[in-house]
């Protein structure tokens, strides 16, 4: 019988989102990233970062901040489906596409938490983000990145 193990990362960190966050306002989702190829290499996992610049993060914020995280897939290589980006409104057509949240911590200053473990598509794909922080979002520095793991025969 085979051993399997988590492999070490298999890339170096890679942005997916920056400036599209930058003073979003609660309840905002991001316009996607731009286009990610997992058609070659082949990734299997990815652990996503999110770092909030700077912001007040304190009262009457509470445990119910988070940041969503979406991943889009091309099926086809070439299209996306809908995905409501750069809207306040609820958006069913982007429920299919979420992949997990991660809590922003209760501080008056920068906040930095990782989703562990996020199915990489086959193929193309994107990524966006909703801020659920009841806060409007630091002016600048903020980011969304992501890097791949998978698993191997021990």
């Amino acid at each position: 019988m085979t051993d399997v193990r988590k492999t070490a990362y298999l890339a170096e960190a890679q942005t997916a989102l920056s400036t599209d966050l930058d003073g979003d306002t609660n309840d905002t989702y991001s316009a996607l990233s731009g286009e990610f190829d997992n058609s070659t290499t082949g990734y299997m996992f990815m652990d996503v970062e999110v770092y909030l610049a700077s912001a007040d993060f304190t009262t009457p914020g509470g445990a119910d901040m988070a940041v969503e995280v979406y991943v889009v897939p091309s099926v086809d290589g070439t299209n996306y489906p809908n995905y409501q980006d750069s809207g306040t409104t609820t958006s069913q057509e982007n429920n299919q596409y979420f992949v997990g949240s991660v809590t922003v911590e209760d501080v008056n200053g920068a906040v930095r938490a990782t989703l562990r473990g996020v199915e990489i598509p086959n193929g193309k794909w994107k990524m966006g983000v909703r801020n659920v922080t009841n806060r409007t979002l630091a002016a600048t520095l903020n980011t969304v990145k992501w890097r791949p793991w998978g698993y191997k025969s021990a």
